[in-house]
């Protein structure tokens, strides 16, 4: 493992680690009992998270990207807390690292106990975040904060590792160290349960929280 610039390199792969978190807000009443503010969740039900969208170019597959997302085009209901109940152990690879990819193969991600990352095939084609010097931006750096999608200045650990990923259904979600994923057919949410961050990818755009 070594430091390439203000990334961390797993053992080619760009990690960083993401910090920080939204409390829920409290108004008091009178009599000094505290109710949830508007707009707030109660204890035990999940808590709000603000998702916003990194606005992609039209591009010649998908015209419209720039488009507002459908209401079917937003992260895992958990998205943002704690590891739902269902969720099972990623496989994890020998260096400490789990290799994830969705059905279509078009989302592979890289989990260790502490940073995580994910390509997208169809961003390097089709570049809707376009390139710089180091290439397409097709990298959604998990642990950045906030959540970015950047260029690899090296062949990212997915990419190059003849490791086959395990394959998460859809539906189903997983889990290492503070990071879960869950797939769904509308795409793939990726969140730190300790700070709450994370990203929605698929095909059209990535949202990040």
């Amino acid at each position: 493992m070594r430091v390439l610039g203000r990334h961390l390199v797993l053992p080619t792969v760009l990690l960083t680690l993401a910090a920080g978190c939204t409390p829920a807000g409290l108004s008091t009443s009178n009599d000094d009992t505290a109710t949830p503010a508007p707009g707030s969740s109660r204890p035990g039900e999940p808590q709000p998270i603000e998702v916003v969208e990194i606005t992609p170019r039209p591009t010649a597959t998908s015209p419209s990207a720039s488009s507002s997302p459908s209401t079917s085009e937003s992260p895992h209901p958990a998205a943002g807390g704690p590891a739902p109940p269902e969720a099972i152990a990623a496989t994890v690879l020998d260096g400490d690292v789990a290799l994830i990819v969705t059905p279509s193969g078009n989302i592979t991600c890289a989990l260790s106990a502490h940073t995580a990352g994910c390509t997208i095939t169809s961003y390097a084609e089709d570049m809707p975040y376009g390139a710089d010097t180091f290439g397409p931006r097709w990298w959604v750096a998990l642990d950045e904060h906030p959540v970015a999608v950047v260029s690899t200045p090296e062949a990212p650990f997915t990419e190059i590792t003849e490791v086959v990923p395990q394959e998460i259904t859809y539906g189903q979600v997983v889990q290492y160290g503070d990071h879960v994923c869950a797939s769904e057919s509308n795409g793939l949410t990726c969140w730190n349960t300790s700070t709450g961050h994370g990203a929605f990818m698929n095909r059209r755009a990535t949202q990040v929280f």
